[in-house]
């Protein structure tokens, strides 16, 4: 089994915590401009601010996750590739 380093992991984490944060705070902006266009009187308008938001916080998530997943998968590969080198290496000392 593959393993990461705990410094590894933290730091990916950080990472993706600021991008979550960050499309957290797009999306909730949206949405409070859309509430704050709504009491002034433009329901349309108010509604259509909130739609975007969020639409932009779960395309921010689902990318998240399509990420997340992707560096796995990639991180498993480049693990497994470089295991079949060594192992070709060792194999050829014999």
């Amino acid at each position: 089994m593959a393993r990461v380093s705990s410094e590894e992991g933290i730091m990916y984490g950080i990472e993706h915590f600021g991008y979550v944060l960050g499309v957290t705070t797009f999306g909730l902006l949206f949405c409070i401009i859309g509430i704050a266009v709504i009491v002034q009187g433009s329901l349309l308008v108010g509604v259509l601010l909130i739609l975007v938001g969020i639409i932009a916080s779960y395309a921010g998530f689902v990318g998240t996750m399509y990420k997340v997943i992707a560096d796995g998968v990639a991180k498993g590969t480049e693990i497994t590739e470089s295991t079949k080198t060594a192992r070709k290496i060792y194999s050829e000392d014999d």
